[in-house]
């Protein structure tokens, strides 16, 4: 994913506390709060970007947000409940938790191709998944 600097301006006048659209004064608050000018942040945060993960523990099924490697978590906290309210309404497509029988999916893509598939369903309905035969 490819961060736009006005982007990476937007997320350091929200750190800073400022509100202004002056590059000049953007990179001079993000200097003094954090002694890293804006070219140096935007490179940071592309890298970020690349570790950022969304996951479910299978421990205690509590959603969580943060950095990782492949299969080991860096940084990692509490999913927001408001982070998993807005994959509901986008998977339902703003209709919210479904009735029981009915539910909603969302197929993503790589390169493409269909990667996965997301479902929402009523925590009443009882599902049963089976493993696809190894190819």
């Amino acid at each position: 994913m490819k961060i736009r600097q006005f982007e990476t301006e937007e997320l350091a006048a929200y750190l800073c506390n400022i509100q202004t659209d002056d590059s000049v004064a953007i990179a001079s608050a993000l200097f003094d709060r954090y002694h890293i000018d804006i070219d140096n942040l935007h490179k940071l945060l592309q890298d970020l970007m690349d570790c950022t993960a969304l996951a479910v523990s299978p421990i205690t099924n509590d959603a969580f947000v943060g950095f990782s490697k492949p299969g080991e978590w860096i940084l990692k906290k509490k999913a927001n409940p408001a982070f998993i309210g807005s994959m509901i309404t986008w998977i339902s497509e703003g209709k919210g938790v479904p009735e029981i029988g009915q539910g909603w999916q969302k197929v993503i893509t790589k390169g493409g191709a269909p990667e996965c598939t997301l479902a929402i369903l009523n925590p009443e309905d009882k599902i049963t998944l089976k493993k696809r035969a190894s190819k």
